[in-house]
């Protein structure tokens, strides 16, 4: 059975300074962790903040192309847990007739539907197995399914650093024609 969840929050682990996304049950108070890379969470921020950039970046790439062919992310799903790892699947359609389930990472699949605004479903047996109840809001630091502390860092009030936003500002004003020069 799946359980319809929504992305709570983004934040970082104390001790590993990794990624965390924050997955909560639309209709409960239970709590999915995922450690993700720091790319997705970048994409995932981005894609909650609905920033956009100049050129786009991959999982906007791919939105682009579903579009153009009229398919549509009905869903997302996580639907395994081995080894530590989290499996997941996209699933595509068009129109009536075709459905496509696709094997992706979980933080590829959650960039994807959140600039789709598909919905995003977890295995009841996974939450059962890992999730938790608490909020990740609620103590401030808290810690992981692992047991690591987990620092909050919400997308609404996440602070980068001076040199980060910097680096952001940059990127957002880049072009390919600021490289152009002639060997003369």
């Amino acid at each position: 059975m799946l359980v319809e969840m929504f992305i709570e929050s983004l934040m970082i682990d104390l001790l590993s300074k990794q990624p965390v996304v924050f997955l909560r049950e639309c209709e409960g108070n239970r709590y999915l962790r995922i450690w993700i890379d720091p790319f997705n969470y970048y994409m995932i921020d981005s894609g909650m903040r609905k920033k956009p950039f100049i050129r786009p970046l991959t999982h906007d790439l791919m939105k682009s192309v579903l579009d153009q062919l009229d398919v549509t992310v009905k869903s997302v799903a996580i639907t395994k847990l081995e080894m530590d790892t989290f499996y997941a699947n996209i699933i595509l359609s068009r129109g009536e007739g075709k459905t496509w389930v696709i094997d992706s990472r979980p933080s590829d699949a959650l960039a994807l539907a959140i600039r789709t605004s598909g919905p995003i479903y977890v295995e009841a047996s996974i939450l059962e197995q890992v999730g938790v109840v608490d909020s990740p809001k609620s103590t401030g630091a808290t810690k992981g399914a692992t047991g690591r502390a987990i620092e909050p860092r919400g997308v609404e009030d996440q602070a980068l650093s001076e040199d980060t936003q910097k680096f952001i500002d940059f990127i957002d004003r880049v072009s390919p024609s600021d490289f152009d020069y002639n060997e003369d």
